[in-house]
């Protein structure tokens, strides 16, 4: 019997966002997601060599790195592989990750947009290319449902107390 390989899911940790994914992965932790998935960890730049066919690559990023996520993602980008990104960056630049080579982005808290974007994965549906949060009354809960620990980092995140800007900085609609 021929043994399934699974999917594998990268997620390029850098300094400043090793405390974004730990609450994404637990968000995929808590629903079984990630069992469905070859999870990894990677802290140093990818190159060609790095990636099989059919990966997928994740990124969060802010504006003072986007020079070092060009370079790696313009090196590695491929019509066989999927890099998705969000973070502070992609919040405020919705049209820049396209251009660089992003396939897909994720807009407002990560945390109901990347149970979609996994289940997408999961069930085989079309990945969007915008997965964003949407404001509604229940905005909040996925706040207090899931914690920033994962198994799969040793980086343990401080708990938020308040999330984006107090002034609604950021509440532009596309």
């Amino acid at each position: 019997m021929k043994e399934t390989v699974k999917k594998r899911v990268i997620f390029r940790i850098s300094p400043s966002n090793r405390l974004s994914f730990p609450v994404l992965l637990n968000v995929w932790e808590k629903n079984d997601i990630d069992k469905e998935f070859e999870i990894i960890i990677r802290h140093e730049p990818l190159s060609p060599a790095d990636i099989r066919t059919d990966d997928v690559i994740l990124y969060s990023f802010m504006t003072s790195v986007l020079p070092d996520i060009y370079a790696e993602v313009k090196e590695i980008n491929r019509k066989d592989i999927l890099i998705a990104g969000g973070g502070p960056h992609i919040a405020g630049d919705r049209e820049l990750p396209f251009k660089m080579g992003f396939d897909t982005i994720f807009v407002g808290p990560g945390e109901r947009n990347f149970l979609q974007f996994g289940m997408d994965l999961l069930d085989n549906r079309p990945i969007k290319n915008l997965y964003q949060y949407e404001n509604d009354t229940n905005s909040y809960s996925d706040f207090n449902d899931y914690l920033p620990l994962t198994t799969y980092m040793k980086t343990i995140g401080p708990l938020e107390i308040m999330r984006g800007c107090f002034w609604n900085c950021n509440q532009t609609r596309v």
